[in-house]
């Protein structure tokens, strides 16, 4: 289930954010800066992702929506989402959320056009892929 993320999960955020880095993990002052400019951005949803079956997070994505989305049209039509960052606690990677976390963004979003940024667009892609294998009955 994902969740909207507050400020009482500031902690949480910031431990998966760290595993969003490909190289050298940025410093806890660097990380909280990005954070902050992710919040700052009224265009940025921040949801952290759990299992309908425990209270524990195991994942974040990152979103950035288009204009149409942040003010509330809700035909949610032609519209495109940037999933900016995604992480999954290390201890359930592998097992498929990442992919629920996707399939749950569809349902919010489901008229949307869902990509990845530089940084996640090959496993977006993949996700992709695998979705609509799944919506057209070939999965």
């Amino acid at each position: 289930m994902l969740v909207s993320s507050k400020k009482r999960h500031e902690k949480i955020v910031l431990g998966f954010l760290s595993y969003t880095y490909d190289e050298e993990t940025p410093s806890l002052e660097e990380q909280e800066k990005v954070l902050e400019a992710y919040r700052q951005d009224e265009a940025c949803q921040i949801y952290l992702y759990k299992n309908e079956s425990s209270d524990n997070f195991l994942g974040l994505a990152i979103l950035l929506l288009d204009q149409q989305i942040q003010d509330g049209n809700e035909s949610k039509s032609s519209t495109t989402i940037i999933i900016d960052r995604v992480a999954i606690s290390p201890s359930y990677r592998n097992e498929g959320w990442g992919y629920q976390m996707y399939k749950e963004i569809r349902t919010l979003y489901p008229n949307a056009a869902v990509m990845g940024s530089n940084q996640t667009m090959e496993t977006v892609t993949a996700w992709t892929h695998k979705y609509r294998l799944e919506q057209s009955g070939a999965f």
